[in-house]
Order: C-alpha cells, then sequence, then structure tokens
C-alpha cells in the first residue's frame, strides 16, 4: 500500500535500476541541474533517519486534523475511488490540496527532505488511498523495492491509527535492504516477492528486525522507496485511509512548483522522460 507497485520484466540488481532511471532516463542530469539552484543552507536534514536509515516517521497533523481530512475524503460526493483492493482516489480541488500540503510541509519537514536531497523538491504526484479488510489487493502486501531514480521520496500520511484498522507499512533500514540485495533479494519479479525475509537476511550477515509499522493517525512516514525494502500490512478491522505523495527534486520550492506544473503531470501519462524533464524546464 506504501506505493504504486512497479515490477521489472527481469530481475534487477541495484546498477541496473541506476542505469535504467538515472542515466538512460535522465533523472541524474534533473537533478544535478535542481542542486545547482539550491540556496538554502541548514545542517539538520543531512543527519535525519531519512537520510541515513532510509526512513523516519514523524507527527504532521494532530488526530483530529487527520480525522478531518478522513472525513473529508468520506463526505466528499464528487471523490472517485478506482481499483482493487487498495482504492485510489485524487483531488482535483487544488485549493484544498494546497492548504494541506502548507500545513504538512512544515519548515521542520522541509528541512528532513532538502537535507536528503541536497536541493529543493516538488510534489510529482499525490493521492489518497483507502483499503478495507478481507479484500483481495490485485498486488500482494509483500517485501519490495520500486525500482526509480536515485534520491526520490514517499510520504504517507495516515488519517485514520492502526489502532483502529490494524494495518500500517513496515520497513527495513537502508543498510539491512541493500546487503539483503546482495544476497540475491533487490527487484524480484513481482512471482518471487517474499513475506519473510529471514533467510536473505541470515545470508547476508545482517539482523532481520523490520520496523513494527503502525501509525498514528496523523503521523507520516518518509521513506525512500528505491532504497528501503517496505511491505503493507493489510486493515483487519475496519478501512484504513492515507495520503501518499511522491516527492522528486526541483530547481524551485514546491510551493512555486504547485502552480507552474499544477499536480498531475505524471497523472496524465507524462511519467518521467527526458521529455518530462525538458516540459519541466520550460520557463525557468
Amino acid at each position: 500500500m506504501a506505493t504504486a507497485r512497479k515490477t521489472l520484466d527481469r530481475p534487477g540488481d541495484l546498477a541496473f535500476v541506476r542505469e535504467t532511471f538515472d542515466r538512460a532516463m535522465g533523472y541524474d542530469a534533473w537533478h544535478r541541474f535542481c542542486r545547482a539552484a539550491f540556496s538554502r543552507t541548514h545542517a539538520k536534514g543531512a543527519f535525519s533517519p531519512l537520510a541515513l536509515k532510509g526512513f523516519e516517521t514523524i507527527k504532521a497533523f494532530n488526530p483530529c486534523q487527520a480525522l478531518e481530512i478522513k472525513n473529508y475524503l468520506e463526505d466528499n460526493e464528487h471523490l472517485l475511488w478506482e481499483g482493487n483492493g487498495v482504492e485510489t482516489a485524487r483531488m482535483r480541488d487544488t485549493f484544498y490540496t494546497f492548504g494541506l500540503l502548507l500545513n504538512l510541509f512544515t519548515d521542520d519537514v522541509e528541512r528532513r527532505i532538502t537535507g536528503f536531497l541536497k536541493s529543493e523538491f516538488f510534489v510529482y504526484s499525490l493521492a489518497f488511498l483507502r483499503s478495507s479488510p478481507g479484500v483481495t489487493a490485485k498486488y500482494p502486501p509483500l517485501w519490495h523495492r520500486e525500482p526509480g531514480p536515485t534520491g526520490f521520496v514517499t510520504v504517507i500520511l495516515s488519517l485514520n491509527g492502526s489502532d483502529e484498522h490494524g494495518g500500517g507499512i513496515s520497513c527495513l533500514d537502508r543498510e539491512t535492504s541493500a546487503k539483503i540485495g546482495e544476497a540475491g533479494y533487490a527487484f524480484p519479479r513481482e512471482r518471487d516477492l517474499a513475506d519473510e525475509l529471514s533467510a536473505f537476511a541470515g545470508e547476508a550477515k545482517v539482523p532481520y528486525e523490520p520496523s513494527h509499522g503502525w501509525m498514528a493517525a496523523g503521523q507520516a512516514l518518509l521513506f525512500r522507496p528505491r532504497d528501503v525494502l517496505h511491505r503493507a500490512l493489510p486493515p483487519e478491522r475496519r478501512a484504513c485511509y492515507m495520503l501518499s505523495l511522491v516527492l522528486l527534486p526541483s530547481p524551485i520550492r514546491w510551493q512555486e512548483a504547485f502552480k507552474r506544473w499544477t499536480l498531475g503531470q505524471a497523472q496524465r501519462g507524462l511519467s518521467w522522460s527526458p521529455t518530462f524533464m525538458s516540459v519541466l524546464r520550460r520557463g525557468l
């Protein structure tokens, strides 16, 4: 449930993924361009758990604020939920979405993200997620990493807590994930995904200590899905509501990027590519 599942046609290692996304698709060039334009100075982000471990959980909203968002989703008759198992809804009300992001991206949260990226960031995609207990998902909640470019960040905001629905998202830290990848479980085919990795951890001679995965209402998980093995913990009692964001480097602050690039270039089918990069550069 953490992010949209992407799998490779054949098993891939990190070198293959880097060659595909960073070099062939032009992400490295884009990130260098963004870093050259970066003017903020701060020391905190580089030493945050996001940078060191590959993930961290922070308090983003208080439970009442999270509940208000959840109620808004439930009461919004214009919101279209799509998908099997894990349903997805896109918000067309940009005024509401922008206000939500203003509350989410506090100075502290921005420092954690920009300190890791060494650049500004923009919201590449935004979706609300809903999963219900007992519903078979299209993709089973198994351990995986997202094949993608270096340095993209996913944020998952919990709108109702694990104590209510029994689900969550579990992660293994960046170093453990890398060692397990070297042991043979980096970017496996979909049919080879596993729900337990202790054997790989034993072969890699690293502790197998997944995070508990539970999140309180209003907590947000910041993580690097390319570098961190993660899996969804399906809800057991009630429907689980989350907000999912994918963040990519930007040469301008996210507020200006939101107005320039209006969420959804990727949602309209313009996925990451050299063409997309050239579109983003226009007018800068």
